[in-house]
Order: structure tokens, then sequence, then C-alpha cells
């Protein structure tokens, strides 16, 4: 993540096409967990998981050629580890939560990434970390807990399943703890790359067992919800992941990372043309999360103390 990390210390001011891109992206990164949604209407949530996370490494499968060579020897075994954490256990357990939890605050849910990526940071890797990110991590675990605790059977679905998806952030953050302690000498598409492609393999070898192919022979729709994965995983997942830190290398971090304040705007504004209620008590979670990403993300009084990490991949 070297160049990355040089490239974001440029901090460059952004142009047109930037924040193009940046639009482009939170709308794609927004607008997974409709598709999700839908997916489900036909498919398992084992199906839709199996489907997402093979496709997405097929799609990049062609890179790995190019991508081999610039890997340093030893690299591999953390690689896999970033794509169980990063790319294997998450699209599960997103696609577990919305089996009872609405798209629109599942995506607000996943703004969380930054808080458990430092949180963990603290705890496993000895991070010194100034008061208002520490600060931070709790207004966005309060948050977190509003949602969660929305109850269920009402509007917005069972907000108790909203402890999945903080599963998967939290498996999130872990990987980006990873990257930023194994793997700051190996490119970032590399690791992407490497990563999708080893979680994927696994995947090729599930995905017979899952049922799959007697849906496609029997149910109505079920090719059109493999469609909608497919979507979400050679978009949400293979090229926008590229192109993000592609953004950053062109920005900086700061402007990057402010795709994570959109993102669940997206979301909701999806949810809402599906007719998914908003409820007061959901919006107080959000304005508590998003509080947070901002107070973790805002630049230390202290620079020596803390390093500018790398803008940590808030998609879904």
């Amino acid at each position: 993540m070297e160049k990355v990390e040089r490239a974001g210390a440029v901090n460059a001011s952004p142009t047109a096409l930037d924040f193009g891109i940046l639009a482009l992206l939170s709308v794609v990164w927004g607008s997974i967990f409709i598709l999700y949604k839908e997916s489900l209407e036909v498919l398992s949530w084992q199906q839709v998981g199996l489907l997402r996370v093979f496709i997405a490494g097929t799609c990049l499968s062609p890179l790995a050629i190019f991508w081999y060579k610039r890997i340093p020897k030893g690299k591999f075994p953390a690689i896999a580890g970033v794509g169980i954490l990063g790319s294997g256990i998450p699209p599960f357990l997103f696609a577990l939560a919305q089996t009872r939890l609405d798209s629109g605050l599942t995506g607000v849910l996943n703004a969380t990434t930054p808080v458990f990526a430092l949180l963990l940071g603290m705890t496993l890797f000895k991070l010194k970390v100034p008061a208002v990110r520490v600060a931070g991590i709790f207004v966005g675990l309060a948050g977190a807990v509003v949602i969660v605790l929305s109850g269920a059977d009402g509007f917005g679905g069972d907000g108790r399943y909203g402890l999945f998806v903080l599963i998967a952030t939290t498996c999130y953050g872990a990987s980006i703890n990873l990257i930023k302690s194994q793997l700051q000498d190996v490119p970032a598409v590399g690791i992407t790359v490497f990563s999708l492609l080893f979680i994927a393999s696994i995947a090729a070898c599930a995905l017979p067992f899952s049922g799959i192919q007697e849906a496609w022979a029997t149910q109505e729709g079920a090719w059109r919800a493999t469609g909608m994965v497919a979507l979400m995983a050679v978009f949400g997942t293979s090229l926008a992941s590229i192109i993000y830190f592609l953004l950053i290398q062109r920005t900086g971090v700061v402007f990057a990372s402010s795709i994570t304040y959109f993102i669940p705007v997206v979301a909701i504004a999806w949810g809402w043309l599906d007719r998914e209620r908003f409820l007061p008590m959901h919006f107080g979670g959000m304005v508590l999360i998003l509080l947070a990403v901002w107070m973790i993300s805002r630049k230390s009084a202290s620079p020596a103390t803390v390093k500018q990490a790398e803008a940590p991949l808030p998609r879904p």
C-alpha cells in the first residue's frame, strides 16, 4: 500500500473527474444493498454469497498473470487471510442480514467499518489513537446499538439482524489492519486480485452443492436474481475496488474516504423508492454513526502520534 499512502499524503486538489468518480462509486456501492434484497427474493443467502464471491474472483482472474511477479514471496498467506476476512465472510453475513433487515438500514450499518478498523487497531496492534478518535469509536458503537435495538417485526425489519452486518464490518476492520501490518509493501490491486481469486476458488468448490443448479432449472426469476448478484460482483466488488484505490492515488485518503458518508444516503434512497420506512430511531443511529466516521477520519492535532492510514475500503 506504499504507493497509496504516498499519494494520499500529497492530498492533490480533486478535479471534476474525481468528483464524478466519487459520485459514481457512491451510487455503485450504495446500490448493492437493494440488489441483495431483490436477489434474495429468489435465491438463498448462501447461494447469493457464493455467487458473488465466485463471480468477483473470476472477473479479476485474468489480472493474476500480470500481478503474480509483483507479489513479494511469503505474502500469499496474509493475502489469503485478507480474502477470507475482507471478501469471503462479509458477503454471506450481508446476505443473511438482509433476509430480515431492510436495505437502507444495512447500508447505514455498513458505515461502521472505520469504527471497527480503528478499534481493532487499538486493541490488537497497539495503535496510539488521539482522544477524539477514541470518542468516535464509542459514538459509532452507540449508533449501531440504537439501530440494532430498533426492535423486531416493525418498519425496517428485525434490527437484531444488524448484528450480522456489524460482524461483517468487524471482518472488514480486521482485513484493513492485516493489510497495514503485513502487506504494506504489496500493491493494492495485487492484494485485491489474489485475495478475491483465493476465496473464489473455495466458492467454486462449494457452488455445486448449494442447490444453485436446481434453482436455475426450476425457480422462476432465478436467472434474473443471478444477474443482480453478477452486477454486485463485477461492478460493486471487482471494478469498484480497483477504481477506489486509483481515486486514492489521484486525490489522497481524505477525499476518497468521504465516500463513507454518501453510501448510506444512496442506500436509504433506494430503500425509500422500494417503500421502506426509515424511522426517527433509525435516523438517530445514522447520525451517530456518520458523526463517528467524521471524528475518526479527522486529522490528529499531533501528526507524529498517528499516521494517516490508507482509506479503508467501505464497500459492503
